[in-house]
């Protein structure tokens, strides 16, 4: 029963390649919006580690706040993931098991 339903979803849920290339427009301003964000993410990023320096300097904080070291580890992950263009790949990756699977591409 299952094989059955799995073969009628993978009829119903096919990725036409024409639907994704009439966005292609589309897909290059969010990418260009993408990469902005980034960029502005990043400095945001830095200014963050400055101020927190100065403060320490000033010793209005403690260089051990563990706290705010995991926030701006976890920031720095997530911030790469999307530079890097590492989320793309794993989508990709993901399209391409689906295919292999049987997943149609029309």
């Amino acid at each position: 029963m299952d094989k059955d339903y799995i073969d009628q979803m993978k009829k119903i849920y096919t990725i036409k390649q024409s639907d994704v290339t009439a966005l292609d427009w589309f897909l290059l301003l969010v990418g260009g919006a993408a990469t902005i964000l980034c960029t502005a993410a990043f400095v945001y990023w830095i200014i963050k580690i400055i101020i927190f320096l100065i403060n320490v300097r000033k010793a209005k904080a403690s260089i051990n706040d563990v706290r705010f070291w995991k926030r701006m580890i976890i920031s720095l992950f997530i911030i790469f993931l999307f530079m890097s263009g590492t989320l793309l790949l794993v989508f990709e990756k993901l399209t391409n098991f689906l295919q292999i699977m049987g997943w149609n591409v029309k």
